[in-house]
């Protein structure tokens, strides 16, 4: 879709492609559907973004639609992707001992305890949304007026520029040491703290970082906190599907699209 916007020609090849996927076109017109019953509704809470965008003047109703379709479209399937993946971690045998560190945190924390600033709880969001962003496709930006050199090479002003966090979170081994491994520990490392901070692309960077990242990382806390202060998790006995990360054309997903874990309460002394 990025192809269609900077490169119009390839517009009519996307719209070849794109039946060839029914199940997403079947997705999306009902989501389309849904935003555009809502916003005739018209019936809206003053916090909402309908509410904001049809009590503004510069806002037309199809561009209304599309900012709602955006909102839906980023912000629910991908948060529920990354934690899908993070449970699927501290299911593992050989997580154990992470997912008891975690529980241990949170009980300490107790209920109605703040989460924000809980260190281990963080950086095990930050991991998990290191190895598993979701948002698998590329960042385009254009390069400023003049031009500019990146790490020796120098880039035309107005060349679209291209950042994709899959490879900015493993590629730097100095910075990331067993790329491919979840290691939530690395996050309480102050050294190389800022370097890790610059190559964690996960909502992006910058003016245009994703304006929902505080809302889906509070969701994450809330949802980690409610299962792991109560319960272990481990791989149901007859779990068989692929957590694999696949590419789904818009955002990563296991697979086989299935994660089956049990819930095991904590024993005394857990």
């Amino acid at each position: 879709m990025f192809s269609t916007h900077y490169l119009p020609l390839l517009a009519p090849l996307w719209a070849a492609l794109f039946p060839k996927f029914p199940d997403l076109e079947r997705g999306s017109s009902m989501v389309r559907r849904f935003v555009q019953n809502s916003l005739e509704a018209g019936d809206h809470s003053d916090f909402t973004v309908a509410r904001k965008l049809l009590e503004s003047s510069h806002v037309s109703r199809p561009l209304a639609e599309a900012e709602c379709l955006d909102h839906i479209g980023a912000g629910i399937e991908t948060t529920g992707d990354t934690l899908c993946w993070l449970m699927w971690e501290l299911s593992q045998p050989k997580h154990q001992n992470k997912a008891e560190r975690l529980h241990h945190e949170l009980a300490e924390a107790g209920i109605g305890g703040s989460l924000e600033g809980l260190p281990y709880l963080n950086a095990v969001i930050q991991e998990g949304l290191r190895l598993f962003a979701p948002g698998t496709l590329p960042l385009p930006r254009y390069a400023p007026k003049g031009g500019a050199f990146v790490d020796g090479y120098f880039i035309p002003e107005n060349t679209i520029v291209e950042c994709n966090s899959y490879s900015m979170h493993r590629l730097d081994e100095s910075i990331f040491p067993n790329a491919t491994e979840f290691i939530p520990e690395r996050w309480l490392d102050p050294e190389s703290h800022t370097d890790r901070q610059r190559l964690f692309f996960a909502f992006g960077l910058g003016p245009r970082t994703c304006i929902g990242r505080h809302l889906a990382v509070a969701e994450m806390r809330a949802c980690l906190n409610a299962v792991y202060s109560k319960y272990r998790t481990r791989p149901a006995p007859d779990m068989r599907s692929s957590m694999e990360m696949d590419d789904q054309v818009l955002t990563s997903r296991p697979r086989d699209l299935c994660c089956k874990i049990q819930f095991v309460p904590w024993g005394p002394g857990a």
